[in-house]
Formats: structure tokens, sequence, C-alpha cells
């Protein structure tokens, strides 16, 4: 007896769903040299689980280089990850605050109409990433940047271990997803 085209089908699409599911619940490995970074910073990234967010290729000749990027289609969010390790030798894994403003001012517009939002993090929410150091800018990034037209961009200092920029790329200021997505990162605590 052979099993109908219907049986057949139905199995195999439960199978490619499956493969599906399990492809969410395992994200692909980190980049190497990334994995070194965050291993050096003693630093984690939190990449959502519950969303189809995959891995992007960094293209050679972007405007800004970035370590590691993620991008959901269903969430229409787009999350890059850029980490400077402390070293002794190398002014900006010292200063965070000139590496902030001139990252956020070589990302944004220049645009008259586009202003810059800053929000330096209290004690409480640095306690949450075990940062020393942290603030929130809200910008229009230039068009070289993002298709997009908000960014946000997290910049997070451990004195001695570095600093690490998250850059947040979506349209819509509600979209829900910013706010469950924003704490992706964190410095391990000793």
């Amino acid at each position: 007896m052979h099993p109908s085209y219907h049986k057949v089908l139905s199995i195999s699409a439960g199978i490619l769903l499956l493969g599906r599911v399990v492809s969410y619940s395992q994200p692909a490995a980190l980049p190497p040299a990334f994995q070194l970074k965050l291993e050096a910073m003693q630093l984690e990234i939190f990449r959502p689980l519950d969303s189809d967010y995959q891995p992007v290729a960094p293209q050679p000749g972007d405007f800004q280089e970035y370590d590691y990027i993620i991008r959901s289609r269903s969430e229409k969010m787009e999350i890059r990850y850029l980490a400077i390790p402390y070293r002794e030798d190398q002014w900006d894994s010292q200063y965070p605050h000139i590496l902030a403003t001139r990252m956020v001012t070589h990302v944004a517009t220049n645009a008259e109409d586009a202003p810059i939002s800053l929000l330096s993090l209290g004690t409480t929410e640095l306690d949450a990433f075990h940062a020393d150091w942290g603030v929130v800018y809200f910008f229009t990034p230039k068009d070289q940047v993002s298709e997009r037209r908000t960014g946000e961009l997290l910049v997070l200092h451990k004195e001695q271990r570095g600093t690490i920029l998250v850059f947040f790329f979506f349209d819509d200021p509600d979209n829900p997803a910013i706010d469950r997505r924003f704490q992706s990162v964190q410095f391990i605590d000793q």
C-alpha cells in the first residue's frame, strides 16, 4: 500500500516546519572574531530566539563597519553590534563619551530638521547592564547607513573591558520590539 499524495505532502510540510522551528531556537554561531572580542570584554549578547532574526553578512565598503548584524522581517528591525575591547594604547577604548559622540555624528544624517537626542543611563539601568557608563542616542540615520527612518544607539562601557555599541534601526517609533530587544547585551558581573 502506497501513502497518498496528501499524506506525503503533509509529512514533508511538517518536517520543513520543524526545521524552521529548530532554526529559531538555535541561532547561527557568532563570527569568530566577534566571539573573541566578547570573550575578551567578558560580555554576552542575548540574541532573540522568539522571532525570525537572521544574521546579515557585513558588506565590504559599508559606510560603517560592524561586528555582527541581525535583521527581522516580522519585527521590522535591524540590530547591529560593534565591540571595542579595552586596550591601553587605543584612545577609543578608554574614552567612551568621545567614541559615542563621534559614532552618532558619523551615522546620523546632517539634515537641519533631524535632531539627535541623548539620554544618559542612570544607576538602575547601568546596574542592569553591569556597565560603568552608558548613553542612548535617538537619531535619523544617513541613507548610506540604513533604509530605516529611525536609529537608536545604545553605548555601554565597562572600565578595563571596553565599549559595546548596539545600533537599532526601525521605521515605527512605537514598534514594541524596541523595548523587548533593548537589553540585548550585558557585561558579565564578576
